[in-house]
């Protein structure tokens, strides 16, 4: 609020450095700028309401499957991808005024990454990596 406390300590002759105390910058953050340390929201995934039912259905239609065409478990394979980062951004937190609803962040679409895809068999073996 006085501006001109700067002016002050930039004319001072002494040695010693100003210094600002992480917690009067917190305070100065909240109180003054009214700014919170927030989390990024994003859009999330909601499972189906029926999602046990779907998955039941799905164990009863491999299974039906299994024992009408006599498969074996080497045929039974599952495969899974993710994502992973060679760069992690900075973090999923910003500052942004009290009360907002929804805080972005920017920068955060440029990743460095790739997908690992995973398979595996149902007698415990693995397809071999490219």
């Amino acid at each position: 609020m006085n501006p001109e406390i700067w002016e002050t300590l930039q004319n001072r002759q002494s040695a010693a450095t100003f210094k600002i105390s992480l917690s009067m910058v917190q305070i100065y953050l909240r109180r003054t700028l009214k700014w919170s340390y927030r989390a990024s929201t994003k859009a999330t995934l909601k499972p189906p309401l029926a999602w046990e039912q779907n998955c039941y259905e799905a164990f009863l239609r491999l299974g039906f499957t299994v024992h009408r065409d006599n498969m074996h478990q080497s045929w039974i394979v599952n495969c899974d991808q993710t994502g992973v980062l060679l760069i992690p951004t900075a973090s999923d937190h910003t500052c942004s005024l009290r009360g907002f609803k929804r805080v972005e962040l920017h920068g955060n679409e440029e990743k460095h990454a790739f997908t690992s895809s995973i398979t595996t068999f149902l007698d415990c073996g693995t397809l071999p990596a490219l």
